[in-house]
């Protein structure tokens, strides 16, 4: 994928773009996927009618400090959802679903994204499908039945717009997120989706990640350190029995 050339108009505004979104998705009676495609190709135009820096202080300006994930979303009504992901240095998230379809653009730094499907033997095993990285001025959709995770793997920020094919804020009990070490199925909730994010980070020994998301959203501290705790007591516990 190859990103536009940008023409630097700079007239993105949050909620003209929400507008934009909706009269595409609206102008495109027909399936769900060319739907998505719509929004894509105005995710495209947009990105190339606008300064990436432009963009950032608009997204950043319509976002609180130390947002947490729901409070990054800028606008849910039964079309679309559009979240500003500003991503910590070395973050890796939990294997999740979205249930409705998604549009990825990055502005800044590259988001992994490792792609999975379901195996539908006994213990539902994950498969990984693929690892997909996306750069500034690229855009991935997922379709409505994705199944993923997503690693920063730089050390700098990653910030995405990200645009969703309906209400994020109504869908929590059509969505799953599953264990990374077990790899469990799991009924969603966004405190559940943040601790499994964080006690991957933390099996993982990723202390560059951890300390990167307690900065961002400082109220995520004491669970950081309740999972740190309860990962170190287990291995504490391991050594003692061996």
């Amino acid at each position: 994928m190859s990103a536009p050339t940008k023409q630097n108009e700079n007239t993105f505004t949050v909620e003209g773009f929400v507008q934009d979104v909706k009269e595409a998705i609206h102008a495109s009676p027909g399936s769900v996927k060319e739907q998505q495609q719509a929004v894509k190709d105005l995710m495209t135009k947009v990105y190339a009618e606008n300064s990436t820096d432009s963009m950032i202080e608009v997204l950043t300006d319509a976002t609180p400090p130390g947002a947490s994930i729901s409070e990054m979303i800028l606008h849910a009504d039964d079309d679309t959802t559009v979240l500003w992901a500003q991503i910590p240095p070395r973050f890796q998230s939990a294997v999740h679903d979205h249930s409705i379809w998604a549009n990825i653009l990055p502005l800044t730094g590259s988001e992994k994204n490792i792609i999975f499907e379901e195996d539908n033997s006994p213990g539902n095993k994950l498969n990984v499908v693929k690892e997909v990285v996306v750069h500034p001025g690229e855009i991935l959709k997922l379709p409505a039945d994705a199944i993923h995770c997503i690693e920063n793997t730089s050390d700098f920020p990653a910030r995405a717009l990200h645009v969703y094919g309906g209400n994020f804020k109504t869908i929590d009990h059509e969505r799953t997120y599953w264990s990374w070490k077990t790899k469990e199925k799991l009924p969603f909730s966004q405190p559940g989706l943040i601790k499994e994010c964080v006690t991957r980070m933390a099996d993982s020994g990723n202390e560059v990640g951890l300390d990167a998301i307690v900065k961002a959203i400082p109220k995520l501290e004491p669970l950081v350190e309740q999972v740190k705790g309860s990962i170190k007591q287990q291995l504490n516990g391991t050594e003692t029995a061996q």
